[in-house]
């Protein structure tokens, strides 16, 4: 379980300012050491209260507590899961041979489990739920999410997709695509408005002037612009981005 709290952090970056402080049940149990880089694909992962975090180091600083650190929050799709961690929360390690595809059972995406286990001597099992089953082969959201207006008043939008491929970190190269194709959806709102909703297979996209001109808005009126990634399985969580017109 965790010895203290643990703050909240983006999942677009390394978090280097938090550490997992964890006690164990026993001496015999430990972490695995990390490589230092919580970036490498087969970095150890960690799971609490529904969120699950990589991290590169593990350091035994006591007879039964452990400091984890360099970590990335939020992993396989957990990223709804970051939040403050209180202390005493419920820590777990997971390895391949503990885990079980929720394929393998008979579930499809978006499922909802009930587990229950009996541990040595039990006469009555620990029953846990499970909602959304399938998560880490959801697109993840885009992000980067622009819009400006070039000289002609026409609206660009941009973003740049994300993939759910743990290959390592590659300076100047591109992530793999994940999905059978690229395919977006992109919704335009004024409040409580519909203004357009378009479907294309690609990251950018222009609305002309004469376009804007007939949504019949004035000079400052607010916009609210939805994004999401179709995938093979699911459809990604919104990204939006709250603008002013010109």
């Amino acid at each position: 379980w965790l010895l203290s709290s643990l703050p909240a952090h983006s999942s677009h970056l390394v978090d280097s300012e938090n550490r997992v402080m964890v006690r164990v049940h026993h001496p015999s149990m430990d972490f695995p050491a990390g490589s230092g880089d919580p970036l490498n694909p087969n970095a150890p992962i960690i799971h609490v209260a529904g969120e699950l975090i990589k991290y590169g180091v593990s350091e035994q600083v006591g007879p039964l507590d452990f400091r984890l650190t360099k970590l990335v929050r939020g992993c396989f799709g957990s990223e709804g899961k970051i939040a403050l961690h209180p202390a005493d929360t419920a820590l777990c390690i997971l390895s391949p041979e503990t885990m079980t595809q929720f394929n393998s059972i008979g579930l499809a995406f978006g499922d909802s489990v009930s587990i229950e286990a009996y541990g040595i001597g039990d006469t009555l099992p620990v029953a846990a739920s499970l909602a959304n089953v399938g998560l880490a082969i959801r697109p993840l959201p885009p992000c980067h999410l622009n819009v400006k207006f070039d000289s002609g008043q026409n609206m660009q939008i941009s973003w740049m997709r994300r993939s759910r491929l743990d290959r390592g970190w590659r300076d100047y190269a591109d992530l793999p695509i994940d999905e059978p194709q690229l395919a977006f959806d992109v919704q335009i709102e004024s409040g409580p408005t519909l203004l357009a909703t378009i479907q294309l297979q690609s990251e950018n996209l222009e609305i002309p002037s004469a376009t804007i001109g007939n949504w019949g808005l004035p000079s400052g009126a607010s916009l609210t612009i939805s994004v999401q990634q179709r995938g093979a399985y699911a459809v990604s969580v919104t990204t939006t981005l709250s603008i002013v017109l010109p």
